[in-house]
């Protein structure tokens, strides 16, 4: 975050080739690939300060970057850089003061709150630091209510659930209720109940934040098969080893993007390496 500059700083970009694993035929993730999942254009997200009339604070400057269908991306930078402020633009939690932010085609910006509630729940899917489950409900309920919010067949949610707790691999907890879990089976329901609905996005805040390194891995594996299983992933992170685990790094830095970062091989621990060089570079104010 800072107070309003005059100009607009430029971004680095170091990029490569990554091979993607192919997704089915039958995903719709592969169709229309040319068009970003993402469109953010320009966005700019300003507070003016009580009491302080006439300063205005700009939490994100003319932010430019798309998402490609089937990317898994992750977002960085330093506290106060405006990651959290991004996401929410781009959640509909939030709207910018000006820009574009392009989902699927479509511009959110602007969209009353009954438009967006209907868009959140046909396009997004949403996994929390916190996973958000209820209590009252079992794993497979809390499934199963994303289904049912989205008009799915009864017959139909059965057999998609089962399917996708098999590929995930929490198909052992499905009769459980989240108090019954660990902290890392929670994250993972999280994952199948955001990725179930075939949304266009999933946007992850942090999602390992609160996990021990164990669970926080088995997450971040989950993440990597539904990204190969087509979908598309926006994640928040501060965590360089989960941030090794996407495809791309956008780094902010005072609300602008200050570089972007792209993995060229399979190789992680060295995609791993490059995030924290470039970190180290950033935060210390030599990029």
């Amino acid at each position: 975050m800072q107070v309003r500059a005059s100009s607009q700083p430029q971004h680095s970009t170091v990029s490569g080739s990554l091979q993607q694993q192919p997704l089915s035929p039958s995903n719709p993730a592969q169709h229309s690939a040319s068009q970003p999942v993402l469109e953010a254009r320009n966005i700019s997200k300003t507070y003016r300060q009580a009491g302080k009339d006439g300063i205005i604070t700009d939490a994100l400057s003319h932010i430019t970057f798309s998402v490609a269908r089937g990317e898994f991306v992750g977002i960085m930078g330093p506290s106060g850089s405006g990651k959290s402020t991004l996401l929410n633009c781009i959640s509909t939690i939030d709207e910018p003061s000006s820009g574009q932010v392009l989902i699927d085609g479509t511009d959110i910006v602007g969209m009353n709150a009954r438009q967006l509630s209907t868009f959140r729940r046909d396009k997004l899917g949403f996994v929390f630091q916190d996973s958000n489950l209820l209590d009252t409900l079992t794993c497979y309920e809390n499934i199963a209510l994303t289904l049912t919010i989205k008009h799915t067949p009864a017959h139909d949610i059965d057999t998609r659930i089962h399917a996708f707790a098999q590929r995930l691999n929490v198909a052992q907890v499905l009769d459980k209720y989240p108090y019954q879990i660990s902290g890392g089976q929670k994250q993972r329901i999280a994952a199948v109940r955001a990725t179930i609905g075939n949304p266009q996005l999933i946007l992850a805040d942090e999602p390992t934040g609160a996990l021990d390194s164990k669970s926080a891995a088995q997450l971040l594996q989950t993440f990597e098969s539904m990204n190969n299983m087509g979908s598309t992933i926006l994640m928040v992170t501060h965590d360089p080893v989960s941030a090794s685990y996407c495809q791309r790094i956008v780094f902010l830095k005072d609300g602008v993007v200050e570089q972007e970062l792209t993995r060229s091989s399979d190789d992680r621990s060295a995609f791993y390496a490059q995030i924290v060089k470039s970190s180290a570079e950033i935060e210390g104010g030599i990029a």
